[in-house]
Order: C-alpha cells, then sequence, then structure tokens
C-alpha cells in the first residue's frame, strides 16, 4: 500500500525518489524514536533485576562490553543498509512501478533462498526438501525473467512470448489496449463464463 501511494505522490508532485524520501524521513525517524523509546526502555517481566532493556544494552556497550560493542557496529551496519534499501526503493518506484519494485524484490529474495541453500546444504536423509525448494525458487525466477520479458515489450510494443502461445481471444482479454480491434463474436464465449 506503501509503495502504490509513494509512487501515486512521486508522479503527483513530479519530485525524484530522492526528494520524497526527505520529506518523509523526519516522520519516519519520530515515529520510530518514539516506538523504540517507549517498546525497547520498558521492561515488562516481572522481576525487575532480570530485566534487560535496550538502555541498559546501549549503556554496556558505551561502557566498554566487548560483545555488546560488537553487536552495535552491527546493528549501526544494518541500518545503514536499511537506508540504502529505502533510498533504491524510493527510486526504483518512482522510475518504474510498485509491481516492478516487488517483483524485484521477489528476485533478491530467490537470490538469498539460493545462496541459502548453497552455503548451508540439507542433510544428507534430506534430498526431496532439496528438490522441492530448487523447484520453488525455479517457478518463482521464471516468473521474474517472465515479468520482464513482458514489460520490455510492451515498452517497445512488440509481441511478448505470451502472444506466440496464447490463443488470441485469450491474449487480448489479458490486454485490451493491444487489440483494439476485436469482433464481439471472438470474446462472446469468454465473457459468459
Amino acid at each position: 500500500m506503501f509503495q502504490i501511494w509513494q509512487g501515486t505522490k512521486q508522479k503527483e508532485y513530479s519530485v525524484s525518489g530522492t526528494q520524497l524520501q526527505n520529506s518523509v524521513a523526519f516522520w519516519q525517524t519520530t515515529q520510530a524514536l518514539l516506538g523504540s523509546v517507549l517498546f525497547e526502555s520498558i521492561c515488562m517481566d516481572a522481576p525487575p533485576e532480570s530485566c534487560d532493556s535496550a538502555a541498559q544494552f546501549l549503556l554496556r556497550a558505551y561502557a566498554g562490553g566487548q560483545s555488546e560493542s560488537n553487536a552495535m557496529w552491527f546493528v549501526l551496519f544494518t541500518c545503514f543498509l536499511a537506508l540504502a534499501v529505502n533510498w533504491c526503493s524510493f527510486g526504483l518506484i518512482g522510475r518504474t512501478s510498485p509491481i516492478t519494485f516487488q517483483v524485484v524484490g521477489h528476485a533478491k529474495t530467490c537470490l538469498v533462498l539460493v545462496g541459502g541453500y548453497v552455503m548451508f546444504p540439507t542433510k544428507a536423509g534430506d534430498t526431496q526438501q532439496f528438490y522441492n525448494n530448487i523447484a520453488g525458487v525455479s517457478v518463482a525466477m521464471l516468473g521474474v525473467v517472465l515479468y520482464g520479458h513482458v514489460k520490455q515489450a510492451s515498452s517497445q510494443e512488440k509481441d511478448d512470448c505470451l502472444d506466440a502461445v496464447c490463443p488470441s481471444p485469450i491474449s487480448r482479454l489479458l490486454d485490451s489496449n493491444k487489440y483494439s480491434t476485436i469482433s464481439p463474436s471472438e470474446t462472446d464465449a469468454l465473457t459468459k463464463c
């Protein structure tokens, strides 16, 4: 929902992704800060001595605790990665569409899953699960490639691979703007279903 709003506002005000992100950043930061102070500083455990809030963790990290300090650097690094993702999302949605952004997100997820399958192989007895995982990722990547092909073909006003395999009445239903001359007799049977 936010991505559709984001794309709409970028086009409505004809601003770049960076400009829109700049106008939204203060409010997002304020909400995140309020939420973190509210939920991370209060302990909900019954005995207060066993409670470990985020404020206490930050104090230990500042005092020089090695594991806490390492965790803080890791958190800081992931915050910079999140900023980079936000910056890229505003730019990508501004230049393309929210659907393209979602497809790119699915491609990224597929690549992460494949990396996990390669770096952390399954146990010897789980070969069926491995094949199921690869089949699922392959179907998803096929969808990503097909989406890219259809978008590229439509931007060049050429026929795509679906035009070659789908019967013409179905192709016309999928993209009615592409085939503006349709006789009513060709679509009568499809619209009665």
